[in-house]
């Protein structure tokens, strides 16, 4: 996969070892954290951050990850994490992202949103307004961002949890983060090799709300494992974990 070479807005972390998981390396719940935090610091760099999009009754609603891997830092490690909005399309907003130490990338992505009327209740495009504030954003592009279409010939397990209050997010449904999380911590030890991982694809389908149940439902896939989280057999989103031949 090919990524456009195009200058980021960057900040540089520090991989603490809380962050980490068994591997001593940096988790995958805690990955989404960083892009979620480097994508609102970017939003407001812009003008255009959580507040200002609340005031005109509208919100910025991710729908697909495309994250690629090349390694993961481990604690203590400083991590440079980048992002910028690449392109705007119809309701549509695409993101780059990367991870990186000096030269050495981790972690290079891209993602989908789509901007949101609040009141009602459905998909909108951008205004002018909005998109003057992007000043150096002039691309009308879209990233591509393939869906993985998944066999589900063999279903290894399911597993249960429950959306917490710790959860939720400023817009009052579970963070993007935990869905990730969830998938990768209700793995078994025999589903997929943890190190193996080197594509994450994650497309979102209905938000879950606290107090939901959360069935996760996982496939052998011939490139990996997939993984579907649905509410009440209402699929919240799918998760797809590529490994390397």
């Amino acid at each position: 996969m090919t990524f456009p070479d195009v200058p980021l807005y960057e900040r540089t972390y520090t991989v603490e070892r809380f962050m980490t998981d068994r591997s001593g390396c940096l988790s995958y719940r805690f990955m989404l954290y960083f892009l979620d935090d480097i994508m609102a610091r970017n939003a407001e760099h812009y003008g255009v951050g959580f507040d200002y999009h609340l005031a005109r009754g509208e919100a910025w609603v991710l729908t697909d990850y495309d994250l690629v891997f090349h390694g993961r830092p481990a604690a203590d490690e400083p991590l440079v994490v980048g992002t910028c909005p690449y392109s705007f399309r119809k309701a549509f907003g695409y993101r780059l992202y990367r991870f990186r130490r000096g030269e050495d990338v981790f972690m290079e992505g891209m993602a989908k949103f789509t901007l949101f009327d609040l009141r009602e209740k459905t998909i909108k495009r951008p205004d002018q307004e909005v998109l003057d504030k992007f000043h150096d954003v002039n691309r009308t592009e879209a990233l591509v961002l393939a869906r993985y279409r998944p066999k589900k010939t063999m279903v290894l397990h399911q597993e249960t949890a429950t959306v917490r209050h710790s959860h939720i997010d400023v817009n009052g449904h579970m963070n993007n983060a935990h869905y990730l999380a969830l998938a990768h911590e209700r793995m078994r030890e025999d589903d997929v090799d943890y190190d193996a991982i080197q594509r994450v694809q994650v497309h979102y389908r209905k938000e879950a709300l606290e107090g939901d149940i959360i069935t996760l439902s996982y496939y052998a896939e011939p490139g990996g494992l997939y993984v579907e989280l649905s509410v009440n057999d209402r699929l919240s989103a799918h998760i797809m974990f590529h490994t390397k031949p």
